[in-house]
């Protein structure tokens, strides 16, 4: 399939990369490091993200939108069209199609579908993918690289981490990745506005049956700020002791997003009720209904 892959990337003309809504690091880094590895015909389109990823190399050159029509279009980390930004515009005008993903749920939505499911990041796949098809890779892809598969994983510390995982971080470090300082950046910082919803976040967690934490903001709590990081926010509260099951509520005005993490159940079975997507042990979905409404129902499973 790499063989069709990089047929498809070396007969365009055009490319644009494409990831999901509200992208976290691994959406955007991996995306740069494609860019920076396919180089000048390529553009990313991403029309938003947190001002904590101004690390990431080359994060400069991302777009907010095209007018471009483009011969190829390479979706990352996403595992189905209603979530891609750029769908219709990018993605469905394209003469070809690319995914590259790792969702158990993906949706194979691509005229080539390159879906590593037992991968723990996406940055994983496309170390794999460059090794095979250079040889060696350049300082700025390593460190987005590293950023990806570090984000993904909690600093390697959840999903389907393997010693290949290890073996390619040691391999982006001693390209010139700075795990120090990749690190500090993905899991230790974070905007203002962030830490406050922190704040609010961490005095609202409840403990039911001992077993399970909950919080959550309101679209007042939010209002103003572009892009909440609810990975950043709910793993504030899950390393509680004796807490398995993890549930985070964010209200917008006419949604409300959930988040889901558990080591000890499936947590993508119950984002799959209401539509949603992710991975065995962190997972989510939006849902139309009010928070007290949600949080009841979604409480009501997890109990």
């Amino acid at each position: 399939m790499l063989n069709n892959i990089f047929e498809e990337i070396n007969k365009a003309k055009s490319i644009v990369i494409l990831t999901h809504q509200n992208p976290d690091i691994d959406a955007v880094a991996s995306s740069l490091a494609l860019m920076i590895f396919l180089g000048d015909k390529v553009d990313v389109i991403i029309p938003t993200f947190p001002s904590t990823f101004s690390f990431l190399p080359c994060i400069d050159k991302i777009k907010k939108k095209s007018d471009k029509k483009y011969d190829l279009a390479i979706a990352l980390d996403c595992a189905d069209k209603k979530r891609l930004v750029g769908y219709d515009e990018y993605f469905k005008n394209a003469k070809k199609t690319i995914i590259i993903d790792h969702h158990v749920t993906n949706e194979r939505f691509a005229d080539i579908n390159y879906v590593v499911e037992l991968a723990p990041a996406c940055a994983q796949i496309l170390t794999y993918i460059m090794l095979e098809k250079a040889g060696s890779i350049c300082e700025n892809i390593a460190t987005c690289l590293l950023a990806g598969i570090i984000s993904d994983t909690k600093g390697l510390t959840e999903r389907n981490i393997t010693s290949m995982t290890f073996r390619m971080i040691s391999y982006l470090v001693s390209n010139g990745a700075l795990y120090k300082e990749v690190y500090k950046n993905v899991l230790e910082s974070c905007s203002i506005e962030q830490f406050r919803l922190k704040q609010l976040v961490v005095s609202r967690v409840e403990i039911l049956n001992n077993n399970i934490a909950v919080s959550y903001l309101t679209k007042k709590d939010i209002s103003g700020i572009d892009i909440v990081d609810h990975k950043y926010l709910i793993k504030e509260y899950q390393n509680i002791c004796g807490v398995d099951i993890t549930a985070l509520f964010i209200e917008y005005e006419k949604f409300v997003k959930v988040s889901l993490r558990s080591e000890s159940i499936d947590v993508l079975k119950i984002c799959k009720k209401f539509k949603g997507g992710g991975h065995t042990n962190s997972a989510g979905f939006i849902i139309y209904d009010s928070l007290k409404n949600v949080k009841r129902k979604i409480i009501t499973e997890l109990m």
